[in-house]
């Protein structure tokens, strides 16, 4: 047994991993509206470069988001559509030399900031943050995709009320798409509106509807969230950060029966600074920088992920 652990940490030292990493670019200069393929390279010796090895032109404005189908190899960009009215969703098939291929390209509402997977990986939510709507497509395996449902957060069922930060809360402003861990839910943490929409995920017709919302205090300014498990308890943890307010909020999370939605429990505020300190100004010297994404650090927790999943499938 030590022999082949020594053989195998042996050969291991003498591998070059390697990964391919895009980034799309739209804040002007020569690599506008382009995507790049970078190759991350660990050597033996434990060092590590960084090449840039493809890139391809989108032919739009703002290439603002991409999401991977790693399954599939598969990579869908979302255009913001800055100063334009009309975004764009794109998907390339991806390779190993990380050339890009365009498999299809549709026309869509502006203001695309972000894409999820749900409903098994068979559709893409994309929350359009200027244009105060959620668009939801159906996709296949081969890359295809068609427009499945469009929501207007500033029309009914949603509500809207002009929130106090009132040159960022003017209307609904979507900024993100989070599957919870159950696979049932997407939520839409919504910027301009103070609240986090929940939708529930009908996986066969691969449709979304709203339930109850989250709703935050005035100004807060939901921007992205994270899912974690208290591995002590077994409940679900949602934090959610506050762009407009630099804050992270902790809620507890309980499942209702069938898909009539969930509920949130407020655990604990914590603010992103520390006391007396405030936002630093952005290099053009007028906006102020933000907290902007939160991700759950990695660690041995994570290996009762499935916990919260089982925990939420039985009768609250």
């Amino acid at each position: 047994m030590n022999v082949e652990y020594s053989f195998l940490f042996f050969f291991l030292l003498r591998c070059v991993i390697s990964v391919n990493l895009y980034v799309a670019s739209y804040s002007g200069g020569t690599w506008a509206g382009n995507v790049t393929t970078l190759s991350l390279l660990q050597r033996p010796d434990g060092s590590y470069s960084l090449d840039q090895i493809s890139t391809v032109n989108t032919s739009t404005n703002s290439p603002s988001w991409l999401t991977l189908d790693r399954q599939n190899n598969v990579l869908y960009m979302i255009d913001e559509a800055v100063n334009v009215s009309t975004g764009t969703l794109v998907s390339y098939s991806t390779s190993f030399t990380g050339e890009l291929r365009e498999i299809k390209r549709q026309s869509a509402l502006y203001g695309g900031v972000h894409a999820t997977f749900f409903a098994s990986g068979n559709g893409l939510a994309v929350p359009k943050y200027e244009s105060s709507t959620l668009q939801t497509y159906q996709i296949s395996a081969a890359g295809d995709f068609s427009l499945s449902q469009t929501f207007n957060f500033s029309r009914p069922p949603f509500s809207f009320k002009q929130g106090p930060v009132s040159d960022r809360q003017e209307a609904p402003h979507p900024h993100e798409a989070i599957l919870d861990p159950t696979e049932r839910y997407v939520l839409i943490p919504d910027l301009g509106a103070d609240q986090v929409h929940v939708f529930a995920v009908d996986t066969n017709s691969v449709k979304l509807t709203p339930v109850n919302p989250l709703v935050t205090v005035p100004g807060y300014g939901p921007r992205h969230g994270a899912f974690s498990l208290d591995p002590i308890n077994g409940h679900c943890i949602f934090y959610l950060i506050g762009e407009l307010s630099g804050n992270v909020t902790a809620y507890k999370v309980s499942y209702a029966n069938g898909e009539s939605g969930m509920s949130f429990d407020k655990l604990a505020t914590y603010k992103t600074l520390n006391p007396g300190e405030s936002f630093p100004p952005n290099p053009d010297g007028q906006s102020k920088t933000a907290p902007a994404e939160i991700q759950i650090t990695v660690s041995e927790s994570t290996r009762m992920g499935n916990v919260c999943k089982m925990l939420n499938m039985s009768p609250a």
